[in-house]
C-alpha cells in the first residue's frame, strides 16, 4: 500500500521535495499546501488533478489523514504544521532548522510520541559529506582534532522577507546556513559534549548576516563555524577536518580532498551520482516504510538549536 503524503510549503525547497515524492513508487502524493495563488495550477500541472491543493495545512491534513507530512514552510510555521500532522497520526519530515527556538523544538520532539520526526538535512547527503563521514568513521585520519566549517552565500538582499525577520526565521545566517554546519559537527562529534566559547555576529537589523563561532568538545576537539549571507559568489561549502594522522577537505558538495596535512591535499575518488534532495527525501520515506528512525531526527534538530541559541547568546 502506498504511503500517502502531503507536501506543506511549495516554494523552491518544497517543489524539490514534492518532485521526489511524486517520482517515488512507494508514495502517493495526495496534497500540496501553499498560500500562493499560483500553487494550484503549478501543482496540478506537475502531479495531476488527483492531487488536492489548499492554502490551509491544518484543514487539508485533517481532511485527508495522510501517513506522512513534509513541512517546507517558513521557519515559524514548522512547529504548528508538524503539530497538526501529529494530531492526525502522521509521521513528519521538517526542514532545518527544526523550529525557531530550542524550547519549541523540545515541545515538538515530545509531541511526536510514537510518530517519526525527521529533520530535513540535504547537506548531509552531499557526496563529499557522505564520503568524508565514512572515512572518519573507519579511522582514515585518526581521532578528530579540529573541525572548520565555512558555509553560506552572498544573496542577503535577494532572500524572501521572512528570512530576514527574526520573528519568522528565528535568526539570520547562523540559524539558516549554520544549521547545516552544526548538524555536521554534532554528527562528527556524536556523544561528545560541545561548548560554545565565543561568537562574533554582524547584524543587519534584527538578524545576523555574518557569524563566526568558536566551540570546543569535551574530548578536546576545536570547532570553528563561519556562516555568511554576504561577500560570497555562488554557494560556499568548505569544510576542513583535521585528525591525528591526516586531513580531509570538503570543497563543495561533490569534491573531497585528503592528505597527511592541510598542505598536501589531493583529490579523492568519490561517488558523485547521488542527488542530495533525492537521498534525503527517500531516506525519510524508507524510515516510514520500515517503521524505523529516519537518518536525522528531531533530537538532532533540537541539539543544533541548543548550540545555535548558545552561540547567539555569546554574540549578544
Amino acid at each position: 500500500m502506498a504511503i500517502r503524503v502531503i507536501q506543506v510549503g511549495f516554494g523552491g525547497v518544497g517543489r524539490r521535495r514534492a518532485d521526489v515524492l511524486a517520482a517515488d513508487d512507494r508514495v502517493q502524493l495526495v496534497g500540496v499546501v501553499d498560500p500562493s495563488g499560483d500553487t494550484a495550477d503549478e501543482a496540478r500541472r506537475r502531479y495531476g488533478d488527483h492531487v488536492a491543493v489548499s492554502d490551509d495545512y491544518a484543514g487539508l491534513i485533517a481532511e485527508l489523514q495522510p501517513d506522512a507530512v513534509v513541512v517546507s514552510t517558513p521557519n515559524d510555521l514548522h512547529a504548528p504544521a508538524a503539530m497538526a500532522a501529529f494530531q492526525a497520526g502522521a509521521h513528519v519530515l521538517v526542514e532545518k532548522p527544526l523550529t525557531t527556538s530550542a524550547d519549541s523544538a523540545r515541545e515538538l520532539v515530545q509531541a511526536a510520541g510514537d510518530r517519526l520526526l525527521g529533520l530535513g538535512a540535504n547537506h548531509m547527503a552531499f557526496p563529499s559529506v557522505a564520503a568524508a563521514l565514512e572515512r572518519v568513521a573507519r579511522g582514515d585520519i585518526g581521532p578528530l582534532q579540529s573541525i572548520r566549517i565555512r558555509i553560506g552565500h552572498g544573496r542577503h538582499l535577494e532572500l524572501p522577507d521572512w528570512c530576514r525577520s527574526r520573528a519568522e526565521a528565528g535568526g539570520g545566517t547562523l540559524i539558516d546556513n549554520g544549521s547545516h554546519a552544526f548538524l555536521l559537527a554534532t554528527v562528527l562529534l556524536a556523544g561528545d559534549d560541545i561548548d560554545v566559547t565565543g561568537c562574533d555576529l554582524t547584524l543587519d537589523g534584527s538578524v545576523d548576516i555574518n557569524a563566526v563561532c568558536e566551540l570546543r568538545s569535551a574530548a578536546g576537539v576545536d570547532l570553528r563555524i563561519e556562516s555568511t549571507w554576504v561577500g560570497v559568489n555562488g554557494y560556499l561549502f568548505d569544510v576542513l577536518l583535521t585528525g591525528s594522522t591526516g586531513c580531509l577537505k570538503l570543497d563543495g558538495p561533490a569534491r573531497l580532498l585528503g592528505g597527511e596535512t592541510a598542505d598536501d591535499l589531493q583529490p579523492l575518488d568519490i561517488d558523485t551520482s547521488a542527488h542530495s534532495w533525492v537521498v534525503d527525501t527517500e531516506g525519510f520515506i524508507t524510515a516510514v516504510e520500515r517503521g524505523e528512525a529516519p537518518p536525522f531526527t528531531g533530537a538532532h534538530g533540537l541539539r543544533c538549536l541548543e548550540l545555535i541559541e548558545a552561540s547567539y547568546a555569546r554574540g549578544a
